[in-house]
C-alpha cells in the first residue's frame, strides 16, 4: 500500500496539522527505504548488516545538510561580505539568546555591534 504524497509547502502554512507532518515523515522513511533497496541492488550486497542503517543514513544526511548550510551562509550568501559576528550569520539562536536568556538585550547589543563594526550606509538612488 502506497502512502499519500504530502506537499512540503503544507508545513509552511499557519495551519500545520499533525496528520500532514506524520504523512510527510512516513513518506520520507519510505523514500529512504527505497534508497537502501537501490543500494542493495547496485552493490549486489544482500546482507543488510553490511549497509548503513536508516538512523545512520538520516544522521549523515542531516549533518551534511547542516554543514552545507553553514558554508553557504558564511561564504556564498550575498550578505556574507558584510562584517559582523560569524555565529550571528550562521544561526538565529544568536538573537534568541539575547532576547530570551538575557531578557530583551538584543537592541542594546546591536548598538554595541554598530560601534564595533561601524554603521552600514546604503544610498538609494531614485530611478
Amino acid at each position: 500500500m502506497r502512502q499519500e504524497e504530502v506537499d512540503p509547502s503544507l508545513l509552511l502554512r499557519d495551519n500545520i496539522s499533525y496528520k500532514n507532518i506524520c504523512s510527510l515523515s512516513v513518506s520520507l522513511v519510505c523514500r529512504l527505504n527505497c534508497l537502501v533497496a537501490i543500494m542493495e541492488s547496485v552493490s549486489g550486497v544482500t546482507n543488510r548488516a553490511a549497509l548503513p542503517s536508516l538512523p545512520i543514513l538520516l544522521a549523515s544526511g542531516i549533518t551534511i545538510y547542516a554543514l552545507g548550510l553553514v558554508l553557504y551562509r558564511l561564504y556564498l550568501h550575498p550578505l556574507a561580505k558584510f562584517p559582523g559576528p560569524r555565529i550571528a550569520a550562521v544561526t538565529s539562536f544568536y538573537e534568541g539568546y539575547f532576547e530570551i536568556v538575557l531578557k530583551g538585550q538584543y537592541s542594546k547589543h546591536i548598538s554595541k555591534l554598530h560601534d564595533q563594526y561601524g554603521v552600514l550606509e546604503l544610498f538609494l538612488i531614485p530611478v
